[in-house]
């Protein structure tokens, strides 16, 4: 697997409402803030993964800072 691309989200300035499906397997890490998905909850120094093609929704608080990688490979 090789990281295929990359960002950093920043510019959350209020409460935040996400939808997205991701073309590529992403691991999201917080640098600063919290995101809130269903019932589960990460902060800080946190990360998690998204499937490829899974639709991820969340909320998100002021101040969010998260930076994400996309990969590629075999097991997609």
């Amino acid at each position: 697997m090789k990281i295929k691309s990359g960002g950093v989200i920043s510019d959350i300035n209020e409460i935040s409402k996400l939808n997205v499906t991701c073309k590529d397997t992403r691991l999201v890490y917080i640098l600063n803030g919290r995101i809130k998905t269903g019932e589960r909850e990460a902060f800080s120094g946190e990360s998690f993964f998204i499937r490829k093609n899974q639709t991820f929704e969340c909320e998100s608080d002021s101040g969010l800072i998260c930076a994400w990688f996309g990969f590629e490979g075999e097991k997609d």
